[in-house]
């Protein structure tokens, strides 16, 4: 018998955003950051530095989460790791919103400053496929994007092959999908945000064409990735997934390592 994912409550229409503006009621920081663990910051340095060189025009904190915590860190927990970390940025009351960037997305020198007019809290461009891609993450700090961050992080031990076939995608981007379809709490991201593998430009008076896009993610560059050794196979990940055992705990424990650097970056 297939066991379902966690309940969400059902499906739920569309919510609109919060105001602007941090929980104290001031403008509030826009933070921006992403997650290049394992070697990430020294393969995809060029586009982090387009992601930094972004963040310094706009007036936003940005931060890398890099290096490792004690115990080490694999691809999954990374992927997770950033699902807890903009949750523990949105309880922070200096902040007003949180930009994710994949750390193999570059950022175009033209790009402008992430839209926050928009009717959602959360922000996320579809990919070829027409289904969300997480590697590019815009989100307010409104009560909405906390509870729904909340119920993804709650998803982190639900195996992916517990989804419905339509929404299972690697690592956390299907638990993602899943909740985005559930709850209707996350609204589209033009593309131009996140150009991914697949996608074309849409060209045209009215379009834009490759090269204008502001955030090219992936490509190709996916190839560039770290890589250890060949893939484990189904049963051998299975049993590396128990003797690691939950990943919710390892995930909040390599969150604990890395605070102090959102809580400073929060703090700018």
């Amino acid at each position: 018998m297939t066991t379902a994912p966690p309940s969400t409550g059902g499906e739920e229409p569309p919510r609109p955003a919060a105001p602007d503006g941090a929980a104290d009621g001031s403008p509030g920081r826009t933070v921006a950051f992403t997650v290049a663990t394992n070697g990430y910051d020294q393969t995809f340095a060029d586009c982090l530095e387009s992601q930094r060189a972004w963040a310094d025009r706009h007036g936003y904190a940005y931060l890398v989460l890099d290096g490792a915590p004690p115990g080490g860190i694999d691809g999954a927990e990374s992927a997770w790791l950033k699902i807890f970390a903009i949750r523990e940025l949105l309880d922070r009351p200096e902040v007003a919103h949180v930009v994710f960037l994949d750390a193999d997305a570059t950022v175009r020198p033209h790009a402008p400053a992430a839209p926050t007019d928009a009717g959602f809290s959360i922000l996320a461009a579809r990919d070829h496929t027409g289904r969300y891609n997480s590697g590019v993450l815009l989100v307010r700090a409104a009560d909405d994007a906390r509870a729904f961050f909340r119920r993804l992080c709650r998803m982190a031990d639900v195996p992916p092959v517990w989804l419905p076939k339509r929404d299972r995608n690697l690592w956390e981007n299907g638990h993602f999908i899943y909740l985005a379809r559930k709850t209707g709490a996350v609204g589209d991201l033009d593309p131009q945000w996140n150009f991914t593998s697949g996608l074309e430009a849409p060209g045209g008076p009215d379009g834009w064409v490759e090269g204008e896009e502001y955030v090219c993610h992936g490509r190709g560059r996916y190839l560039e990735k770290p890589r250890t050794g060949p893939k484990p196979g189904r049963w051998a990940k299975a049993l590396r997934r128990l003797r690691r055992g939950s990943r919710t705990l390892r995930v909040a424990g390599h969150l604990r390592h890395y605070r102090p650097k959102l809580h400073a970056a929060a703090a700018e």
